[in-house]
């Protein structure tokens, strides 16, 4: 039996089986050391955010994204999903990295 959870050693009693039947064996992972330029990409990327979202933070602004326009407001009132990309642009690029918004 493994150890309790965060443990040192921690090993589900119980580990999910695959598609094939086979049983999962515990795999260790080990540390990526990101590069400054893939770390610098990502603050940035938070800084960009971060300032987008001021106004909201500050209370100048709507909470809610559909409140932002009122075509947005009237399709979730009628049930309907909406989405968009966070920055309404393409993928930010990160070198050696991806972020997912």
């Amino acid at each position: 039996m493994g150890r309790e959870p965060g443990g040192d050693n921690f090993r589900a009693r119980n580990p999910p089986s695959s598609a094939c039947g086979r049983t999962s064996q515990p795999q260790t992972v080990k540390p990526v050391q990101l590069n400054p330029s893939t770390v610098e990409a990502f603050e940035a990327y938070i800084r960009g955010a971060e300032a987008g979202m001021e106004q909201t933070l500050q209370g100048n602004g709507p909470f809610l994204w559909c409140d932002v326009s009122s075509e947005r407001t009237q399709r979730v009132l009628q049930g309907k999903i909406v989405a968009q990309r966070w920055s309404g642009k393409e993928p930010v690029k990160v070198p050696d990295g991806l972020i997912h918004s």
